[in-house]
């Protein structure tokens, strides 16, 4: 049996394995689109104190879910998009591709 570095692994083979195409495509896509993302992320800030953040209301949103507090979900969630890893490199990558005058 083959050793998978992560769970997302594991699932991605069993997916794979159903022979189901119109599934593997859109997991394709999908990790296509968020791959960028991912890498910008983790190119800014520097320090852990971000990171450690994010991590945290990583686990705070799997509770929350898990205790089925909907509203509280929906407003972490926002919240979180709005100043996560990725929406900084994104604005990083904004200001790095504007022409300067």
């Amino acid at each position: 049996m083959p050793k998978f570095t992560s769970k997302a692994d594991a699932a991605y083979a069993e997916i794979r394995c159903c022979r189901n195409a119109v599934l593997t495509r859109m997991l394709d896509e999908l990790w296509e689109k968020t791959d960028r993302l991912r890498r910008l992320g983790l190119e800014l800030p520097e320090g852990d104190g971000p990171r450690d953040r994010d991590t945290a209301e990583h686990h705070r949103l799997a509770q929350l879910v898990d205790d089925g507090e909907a509203e509280a979900v929906a407003a972490l969630m926002t919240a979180h998009v709005e100043r996560s890893l990725t929406s900084a490199a994104l604005v990083q990558n904004e200001d790095d591709s504007t022409p300067s005058s």
